[in-house]
């Protein structure tokens, strides 16, 4: 199977850009996550808010069952900064020469390939196989954006980062909206997903999700 959908030819050359993401045990990234749930079986539509900080430490390493070096990176919740850290999940990653996977909820991303061009787009959810309540991830090609570009965020300078726009379909009526961002020597520092939908134009969002997740503190 070919992961990559290229406008010009990919060939790997010697390259920097794992620099964006850096992983070594014992590094701590801390988010804050908002989210909004939409759930069009009540009427009017139910909507969930929450807000939460999500630590993510990485915690061991393994050999998968293709030999392939993993990181175990465990990822904790907590409401407030007065409340204590609860363990929440699991999530694995792997880091090739020529490219990042990470595992969460069961699904297996490509979420960067090496070197950066913004010429090359590649199918970062070619692992996942969409049932019936995933099919909207089916097809998606990411690419980058805004290389090498400053940005901030809470309070951090970050000189050097990297949009990946893995979906941008949006509707009158639906919006599939899915980014994320990356610095260089710090990783992952801010990520958007949207997926909604309602009947009608000009009606608000009746059912799907929306999630941000900002960088509010890291160690490396």
């Amino acid at each position: 199977m070919c992961l990559f959908s290229c406008k010009k030819e990919y060939q790997l050359v010697e390259n920097e850009d794992s620099d964006y993401f850096p992983i070594e045990l014992g590094q701590i990234r801390i988010y804050a996550v908002d989210s909004l749930f939409y759930d069009d079986f009540y009427e009017p539509v139910k909507i969930d808010s929450s807000y939460y900080q999500l630590k993510e430490l990485v915690a061991d390493t393994f050999r998968d069952n293709t030999g392939a070096l993993t990181f175990r990176i465990e990822r904790y919740k907590r409401y407030s900064d007065s409340t204590s850290w609860i363990i929440n999940d699991i999530v694995t990653v792997n880091e090739f020469e020529q490219k990042i996977e990470r595992v969460e909820n069961n699904l297996r991303q490509i979420n960067l390939i090496f070197p950066f061009n913004e010429n090359i787009t590649w199918k970062g959810n070619a692992y996942i196989h969409a049932g019936p309540n995933l099919d909207y991830l089916d097809g998606w090609d990411f690419a980058y954006y805004d290389l090498h570009q400053p940005d901030t965020i809470n309070g951090y300078f970050f000189d050097s980062t990297a949009l990946v726009v893995q979906q941008n379909d949006t509707s009158l009526i639906r919006k599939d909206y899915f980014i994320e961002k990356y610095a260089k020597n710090v990783g992952l520092y801010y990520k958007e997903a949207s997926h909604l939908a309602k009947q009608n134009i000009g009606e608000p969002w009746q059912s799907g999700y929306y999630i941000r997740y900002e960088l509010l503190n890291y160690t490396l």
